[in-house]
């Protein structure tokens, strides 16, 4: 090293300050990542975090100060240790692409390989581990084991520190910040002409005081010789976190007055954050429904409400779940202060739910449809918001909370409503080689699955159905294509709701004098079936009065054993009443055969739910498929000798 000199003194003093500015620079960036997980803390605990932290990496080995400065500020903000420290290792990720592409800069001058090649190395491998917990469920089952080691409240920062840190690089909240990489690239230019200056000041290339600042210094013990290289790297390591301390603590001094004022404006960039989203956890009501999140997300169950959860929340705050059997998830949640319920799905379901939002914004002038506010597409996930009315309930709740007399006038309404829908949308009739291949998707190809999955209750021929016999030889119809054909001669077809069960039917807040027939509105649609034939908006409500379906799809009962199915049926007495009242209208419009057809899709629509349900649980499939022989018995009962 040459001789110091007031000129060399002023180039190391410079050099120090620079460095300075990093830190602060460093220390804003670092509230900006807090911001990101709803940690919202002041300049001064920042900054004395990251003195604290800098002073343990000076003197001890291990980056010990990363810890340290992750519990001063989780201590002095009152955060989770888990929450800040994930943070921070996000932010030490990012530095290493950093010191990646400086390390690929020095090569190409210098030649030096083997610090290039440990760097990305170690970048790669912090990338791969993020990835591999984000996305593989190996290696969130991995996590999810070892924090199932420990208490309740441990797992739970276990799991959010492992969440937190894999979001935060690879969902793009901060990869898409532009503030954030403005901030990156103005620290490391200050890092950058620090080391240049500190390099001239001690006779050696920006390299070689690259290393001895970010390798040399990690192990570095005090030398004697205070002109010595190591001696002077650790005073300019040290001597900004002694400006810092005394800045801290001499804050609220008024001789400090200019500079607070100068540092809060500084500092004050990072609130401007209007694109900026805040963390997923917020967007719980509770912190007992983050901590579900958390257990499902590593756990591996549900996935699709883990989906949910994870990407169909956004900034929005979620209130509550409903009960759903479409596929898709469906919440009540709060955007803006304004309550709305929120529809999601991922991949073929989701594809399906923007055919929904074009029928419901579509056909709004014809029926009193449920509005869309907005919706959303992203990848293979699909959202869409509707307009929750308060008081509003589904015709199921209203059935049992209101007179029978008032139900039957609703119902009769939505019946006639429909029938004048469906005149006014009225499209091509269906040719034979229509409902041939109607027959065989929905019919013949559902049968196989059935016919193979309960093939030991078929095969006994003669069953006992809920006490009374049953023969299995009748559901050998659903294998006859020409029965089908024959039987469905109402060729008509028009615009259709296609899942009009009565849970889809909502009912609109009771007035002073009383609900009106006409008080309802629709939701969730499922307008294409191949045959677009009213009928099958008839036989959905009939799916619901027949067995109680929407009883039967909450708590699926039955069993089978010695030849004998028992399934549980709860249908009340309002729905047995109300399913007599609908035959009555419909048989009245439709005619006798009509309502034959009908009965007819509503064997069609069992036959398309026993396999969704299978792949729930063989028992919901066998209360379903129960249900399908109950109503091949009850048409045989009412017409005598049509299924021969």
């Amino acid at each position: 090293m040459t001789m110091i000199t007031t000129q060399s003194i002023f180039y190391f003093a410079i050099a120090v300050v620079f460095l300075l500015i990093a830190h602060i620079l460093r220390s804003i960036r670092w509230r900006v990542i807090l911001l990101q997980d709803d940690i919202y803390t002041r300049t001064v605990p920042a900054l004395a975090a990251l003195s604290v932290g800098y002073l343990i990496n000076a003197i001890l080995p291990f980056r010990l100060g990363e810890i340290t400065r992750s519990a001063f500020l989780s201590y002095m903000a009152r955060q989770r240790f888990s929450s800040i420290f994930a943070t921070v290792i996000a932010e030490r990720i990012v530095d290493l692409l950093v010191v990646s592409v400086i390390g690929l800069i020095v090569f190409f001058i210098y030649g030096d390989a083997i610090f290039v090649i440990t760097t990305i190395l170690l970048f790669v491998a912090c990338i791969a581990v993020v990835l591999f917990i984000h996305y593989t469920w190996l290696a969130k089952s991995i996590v999810y084991f070892v924090a199932a080691i420990f208490n309740d409240s441990l797992k739970s920062a276990i799991l959010h520190f492992f969440y937190s840190v894999t979001h935060l690089i690879v969902d793009g909240r901060l990869i898409k910040s532009l503030r954030f990489w403005m901030l990156t690239l103005a620290m490391w230019a200050c890092y950058i002409v620090s080391l240049l200056l500190l390099g001239h000041f001690l006779s050696i290339g920006f390299f070689e005081a690259f290393l001895e600042v970010y390798s040399s210094a990690l192990s570095l013990s005090w030398a004697p010789g205070f002109g010595e290289t190591r001696g002077w790297i650790l005073i300019y390591l040290l001597a900004p976190i002694a400006i810092l301390v005394i800045c801290v603590a001499l804050w609220e001094v008024d001789i400090l007055a200019r500079s607070r004022t100068l540092l809060r404006s500084l500092t004050a960039m990072e609130y401007f954050a209007a694109e900026e989203r805040n963390s997923l956890r917020s967007s719980f009501w509770s912190e007992q429904q983050y901590v579900a999140f958390l257990n499902r997300r590593f756990a591996g169950t549900n996935d699709l409400l883990a989906n949910f959860e994870d990407r169909g929340l956004d900034d929005v705050r979620l209130h509550r779940l409903f009960q759903g059997g479409s596929g898709a998830v469906t919440a009540l949640v709060e955007v803006d202060g304004q309550l709305r319920v929120r529809k999601f799905a991922t991949g073929e379901v989701g594809a399906k739910m923007t055919v929904q939002r074009d029928w419901l914004q579509d056909n709004s002038t014809g029926l009193p449809l449920v509005k869309i506010l907005s919706s959303q597409k992203n990848g293979a996930d699909f959202l869409y918001d509707m307009e929750y009315i308060a008081g509003s309930l589904d015709m199921y709740e209203g059935i049992h909370a209101s007179s029978l007399e008032a139900s039957k006038s609703l119902l009769g309404n939505v019946i006639a409503k429909m029938r004048d829908f469906h005149r006014s949308t009225e499209i091509a009739s269906a040719e034979d080689a229509d409902i041939e291949a109607y027959i065989r998707a929905k019919v013949l190809g559902n049968f196989n699955v059935i016919k193979e999955e309960f093939q030991d209750i078929i095969s006994d021929e003669i069953i006992l159905l809920n006490g009374e016999p049953f023969d299995t030889f009748a559901l050998s119809i659903f294998e006859d294509m020409n029965w089908f054909v024959r039987k469905l001669s109402d060729r008509r077809q028009s615009v259709i709701h296609g899942d009009l069960t009565i849970e889809n039917i909502m009912l609109l807040p009771d007035s002073s004098g009383g609900r009106k027939p006409e008080s309802w509105f629709l939701i969730d649609p499922n307008p294409v079936n191949g045959f677009q034939s009213p009928l099958i908006d008839y036989a959905k409500i009939m799916q619901s009065l027949h067995l109680g379906y929407e009883a039967l799809h909450k708590r699926p009962k039955a069993s089978y054993s010695d030849g004998q199915l028992t399934v549980g049926v709860h249908r009340s007495f309002q729905y047995d009443a109300l399913f007599n009242e609908a035959i009555d209208q419909l048989t009245a419009d439709l005619g006798e055969d009509g309502m034959k057809q009908v009965f007819i899709h509503e064997w069609i629509n069992y036959l398309r739910l026993i396999p969704y349900q299978l792949r729930h649980s063989r028992e919901a499939g066998l209360a379903f498929f129960g249900c399908l022989c109950l109503l091949l018995r009850n048409f045989e009962r009412r017409y005598p000798g049509e299924l021969s």
